[in-house]
């Protein structure tokens, strides 16, 4: 194909089908008309990297009593560019939005079915006649791609004989970007793959789970990932445990000295490093929400397993201290020695408030000389942790983020979850997927150290009660807005299944990462100048255009070629 784009051809019909070509922050409903592809601003995609685009159809019945079209679908691509086909389902959500939300940054705001299932096509897709369905077309370019102005042609061709193409415009960059340059942390929890596949913990079935889950995360540039030394004291209810994940063997042989087997998760970190994982995260040292007691810790004893820590073990109870003493020094030299003390994070209790200052204090004081010498985190809204140097790299709500800012933080790190819902970028399924991209932009002109989500695959109800079928509850049985819980869905035969926004966040991490060579190519001083957009600046979005953040892109891409 010509490197010359063709002129762009973004809607087609014929007697019994539309076809429009969308961009990917579009979300089709069944019953509304799409927003059609801005043909001016192309679809980028840089060597070595992926885009996508869309294609809504609505077939009306050929014949009577005709509920299902089946078209055949084919994409031509120009050289070094390649393409995948899957079909966009409809999930349900029943707990879309807050009561007070915004309804201009939600697309609806009543329960219902939303897309966001990208669900692979065996054959044909089937189309209920007279509804919207669509097709995510994702476009990867090889990593030697020259750059070209080109386009993709996309056919389908009906039952009835008839074949609509339209054009989607395609800008390809023979650049390759470098690696995110931030830690990117989405919460990995191997319990819900435990309960969704009945995996024998350490089996070789296990493991071919756990690596297929963690290569979908680092395809999303995933780099961080939360590894189950101990089950981490994450969304537990009190006094309850949550399925044990333990890698570590922690063995008492009864004379108050322990041993420590690492077998289980030296496995982990093979597999980690394969996938391309960069850096591990230690779990919690204590619980969730105050910091008031200690993980689920199991301990091999001359009369077998045994819980020894966990609800009932006070935070600073002298038994914990003592395991700790052996546990952190032995854990701290054999990850320095495995995979980099510089890539390994720990943390002490996750979300603490301010009222939570005094027992927070109390736990950190229990671990802070064992922990002097590594990098911690914790997700926190209250600037009072950091400014009592209680937290060393604060992980600020995106909500709460101005007072870190303003405080000259370096390299803040953000995160969003449920409670951030109005006036911040986030992801919910319900959600325009502009506010999912525009972080990307935020995090590069924010210059962030990382971002953090708690659930990459978090298949419990809340508080993990029981485990959820994520097919059927998005919401974690009604505890969190639709799609908080997880990014991908559980698929047959221990295969992840992509959503629209697993794909929309790694969009947004290639606009972090050709922030980044923009800089590298033109400066930083030109290259801020282009990056920082109003809604960039800090982390509040105001109501903006799917199309001013694509022609940002579009812009960067230009100038890295100029």
């Amino acid at each position: 194909m010509s490197p010359q784009a063709q002129t762009a051809t973004t809607q087609a019909r014929s007697e019994h089908v539309r076809m429009v070509l969308c961009d990917s922050l579009e979300k089709v409903f069944p019953d509304a008309e799409p927003r059609e592809f801005t043909a001016d601003i192309p679809a980028v995609v840089y060597a070595g990297s992926r885009t996508a685009v869309q294609v809504a159809l609505l077939a009306t019945a050929a014949e009577a009593g005709q509920t299902v079209a089946r078209p055949e679908v084919s994409v031509q691509c120009p050289d070094g560019v390649s393409a995948l086909v899957q079909q966009v389902d409809l999930v349900p959500v029943s707990l879309p939005a807050p009561a007070d939300a915004d309804p201009n940054e939600y697309l609806r705001l009543a329960p219902g079915l939303y897309p966001d299932l990208l669900r692979p096509i065996e054959g044909r897709p089937d189309l209920t006649t007279g509804s919207w369905h669509a097709l995510w077309i994702t476009l990867e370019a090889a990593p030697d791609a020259s750059t070209a102005r080109t386009s993709a042609q996309i056919s389908v061709r009906m039952e009835d004989g008839a074949e609509l193409t339209v054009s989607a415009p395609l800008l390809v960059v023979g650049s390759t970007l470098g690696e995110l340059p931030l830690v990117n942390t989405h919460w990995f929890h191997v319990d819900g793959l435990l309960h969704q596949y009945s995996l024998e913990p350490f089996s070789e079935r296990y493991w071919e789970v756990i690596e297929a889950f963690l290569r979908a995360a680092a395809d999303m540039s995933v780099n961080s990932v939360l590894t189950p030394v101990w089950t981490p004291p994450l969304d537990t209810e009190e006094n309850t445990e949550r399925t044990p994940t333990q890698l570590l063997r922690i063995i008492d042989d009864g004379e108050g000295t322990y041993r420590f087997e690492t077998e289980h998760l030296d496995r982990w970190l093979e597999v980690a490093r394969r996938v391309g994982i960069t850096h591990l995260e230690v779990p919690h040292l204590f619980t969730q929400w105050g910091a008031r007691a200690t993980p689920s810790i199991w301990v091999q004893t001359p009369n077998g397993p045994e819980q020894r820590f966990g609800w009932d073990v006070p935070a600073d109870d002298p038994s914990y201290r003592a395991l700790l003493e052996q546990l952190l020094p032995f854990l701290i030299t054999h990850l320095d020695e495995t995979w980099g003390r510089d890539k390994v994070i720990f943390h002490i209790s996750d979300e603490p408030n301010e009222d939570n200052l005094p027992t927070y204090g109390a736990a950190h004081a229990v671990v802070a000389d064992l922990l002097a010498d590594v990098t911690v985190v914790d997700a926190l809204s209250s600037y009072s942790f950091y400014d009592k140097g209680l937290v060393k790299v604060p992980v600020a709500a995106v909500d709460h983020a101005a007072p870190f800012l303003a405080g000259g933080v370096k390299d803040l790190w953000v995160y969003y979850c449920m409670g951030q819902t109005r006036g911040v970028s986030n992801r919910f399924i319900a959600q325009p997927s502009v506010r999912n991209r525009a972080l990307g932009t935020q995090l590069a002109v924010n210059r962030a150290g990382g971002f953090l989500h708690w659930g990459f695959n978090f298949y419990n109800a809340q508080l993990s009660l029981h485990p959820i079928n994520p097919f059927l509850d998005t919401c974690s049985a009604g505890a969190f807005y639709g799609g908080d819980p997880f990014m991908v869905y559980p698929g047959v035969g221990g295969v992840p299944v992509r959503s629209i926004r697993s794909e929309v966040f790694a969009e947004a991490m290639v606009d972090v990462r050709a922030a980044a060579l923009l800089r590298e190519t033109i400066g930083e001083e030109r290259a801020d100048a282009i990056l920082r957009r109003d809604w960039a600046v800090g982390y509040d979005l105001p109501v903006i255009e799917a199309d001013e953040v694509r022609r940002l892109a579009h812009e960067v891409a230009e100038e890295i070629l100029a």
